[in-house]
């Protein structure tokens, strides 16, 4: 929630990380920080694990209305899901599933999942017996079964039954838990034979829970199976930080559940994943698309903040920030994925990745992140058809916050000789973690690539500098996932007194004009204003329009 004490209507707050290119004249600022061994990634070309799906690039509640966002932003992610409420659901003043498909299909687009507990305008969702609901269940199923598109919809009879209407579908207590275990598997039964009995050959999701729940899957899926209302889609949330390496052992224990009671291998869809410390940062959001790539199953980003902006991967309608752009380069895999050897697998916030080689456009991708330092890329098995020299290019794209416009860059153009036993080595150096990094591999031509050029550039956190009459606040990390992302997990706020000042020495190469960008949050609804002087010369008013909130 806001917490509007750290600010006032006339000040913004500093987030993270001021990136200067400006001139300033001084010392500079580090961090010290201790430096293992260099981290090695390896990428098997000659190991493929199955065609690209780009399952992880769904959203929940990312479309708004027709043309919100922009077809710009919408069309070049190829999307394969997207979640939206009922057709009139009330949950949201938006996003309603019908009125979302006409530029959903412009653009593309695959499946819409339909949340049908968001017809209430409550959360939790108010309850008012199943009869109401059944009421209301019959009425958007009838709507959407009059289309002709009624097949490219996925019905969600119940979204987070343990958090809502059930709430002691996890309880502790063995008693509870039947009790509660029993009257869900009844509404499950009688809201599915609704659904069928409308359009019989609908596909139906669930069970949905909060988390991957054990034992409510070991006992559902049997007694699903021998009742005939078995879900068509499996799905259930994973949303905090142990997701990243928890999950693959949760698919493993449903997988195991599915092959015990003799069912067939449904489709999997984590249909809400991730955190606010994890959207709009590249360098988190590629651990979660490369951990469900590599495990084929789809995927959508859950909501927290503004309904329409894709989850937080779009500055405005027609902006891209940083997120857009490496679901843009997830987009732009194809082929096969191939095999891709972490120095960490599943483990929380180190470097991940998803690699995929397509033998007709002569083309390898890496797409990798979550980690700062040096990482050294090895890439073995390289086609002989690629010839014995390849280009390779490495391309950033940096967190540019929630509602800040982004670019990639190019990093490196180099031509590689292929080793004798088919690798080359690909050394990346001073990775930031919330950057994400695309190394691209195609035959080398006769002549040479251009030598990537970048503007010098540095960044000084503001928890940092030397503050006066402010305050330094801990934001999203590990242990406060629901925190926003700031660089280095901090940002300073409280910048409200006459006094308030945050003071940074800087060194740039040479005294001359460099451009400034500053990381804020400003939630007073209207512009704010701070005064900003360089080596005491004349005083410059930047004025930061309204975001968010104070983070």
């Amino acid at each position: 929630m806001p917490r509007t004490e750290h600010g006032s209507r006339h000040t913004a707050r500093l987030m993270g990380a001021i990136a200067f290119t400006a001139a300033l004249i001084g010392t500079a600022v580090t961090i010290p920080s201790a430096q293992a061994a260099t981290a090695q990634v390896t990428v098997d070309l000659g190991r493929t694990t199955g065609d690209v799906m780009h399952g992880a690039n769904g959203t929940l509640y990312g479309l708004s209305d027709d043309g919100v966002p922009g077809d710009e932003l919408v069309a070049p992610l190829h999307m394969t899901t997207v979640i939206q409420k009922a057709p009139d659901g009330a949950q949201h003043p938006n996003g309603d599933a019908l009125a979302i498909k006409k530029g959903y299909d412009r653009n593309g687009g695959g499946e819409v999942h339909i949340y049908m507990q968001d017809v209430y305008a409550q959360w939790p969702y108010e309850n008012l017996g199943l009869s109401d609901y059944l009421t209301k269940v019959d009425t958007m199923v009838r709507k959407v079964a009059a289309r002709p598109d009624a097949d490219d919809f996925v019905w969600v009879p119940f979204n987070e039954p343990n958090g809502n209407w059930y709430p002691d579908l996890g309880s502790s207590d063995s008693a509870k838990y039947a009790s509660a275990l029993r009257t869900f598997q009844s509404d499950w039964t009688t809201v599915y034979k609704k659904i069928r009995s409308i359009i019989p050959d609908a596909r139906i999701a669930g069970p949905n829970e909060t988390h991957y729940d054990a034992k409510l899957m070991g006992d559902f899926y049997p007694w699903a199976k021998a009742n005939g209302v078995l879900p068509d889609i499996t799905t259930w949330h994973e949303l905090g930080p142990d997701s990243l390496k928890d999950f693959e052992s949760h698919l493993a224990d449903y997988r195991a559940i599915e092959k015990k009671a003799g069912i067939s291998e449904r489709p999997v869809s984590i249909n809400e994943y991730g955190n606010r410390r994890d959207q709009s940062v590249p360098g988190q959001m590629v651990q979660w698309m490369s951990m469900f790539e590599r495990n084929k199953v789809y995927a959508d980003q859950a909501y927290w903040n503004i309904a329409g902006n894709l989850n937080d991967n779009a500055a405005q309608t027609n902006i891209p920030n940083g997120t857009w752009w490496l679901l843009r380069w997830y987009a732009g895999l194809t082929g096969k994925t191939v095999e891709l050897d972490p120095p960490q697998p599943n483990t929380i916030d180190t470097v991940q990745g998803i690699a995929s080689l397509d033998t007709a456009r002569k083309q390898a991708q890496v797409l990798l992140g979550g980690t700062s330092g040096d990482v050294n890329t090895v890439i073995r098995n390289v086609p002989a058809r690629f010839g014995k020299k390849v280009n390779v290019t490495v391309e950033r794209i940096g967190w540019s916050g929630y509602e800040g416009a982004a670019a990639p860059s190019v990093v490196s153009r180099t031509t590689t000789q292929v080793a004798k036993n088919g690798s080359i080595n690909v050394p990346l150096t001073g990775l930031d973690a919330m950057s994400a990094y695309r190394v691209t591999v195609n035959p080398a031509g006769s002549g040479s690539p251009t030598a990537a050029s970048l503007p010098w550039s540095t960044s000084y956190e503001a928890e940092n500098a030397t503050i006066t009459g402010g305050t330094v606040y801990s934001q999203g990390s590990v242990t406060n996932p629901y925190g926003f992302a700031t660089s280095g997990t901090k940002d300073v706020g409280s910048l409200n007194r006459s006094d308030s000042k945050v003071a940074f020495t800087v060194d740039v190469p040479k005294t001359g004009t460099y451009d400034l960008d500053v990381f804020y949050g400003n939630q007073s609804g209207g512009p704010a204003t701070q005064t900003l002087t360089v080596d005491g010369g004349s005083p410059r008013t930047l004025t930061y329009g309204s975001t968010l909130n104070w983070t």
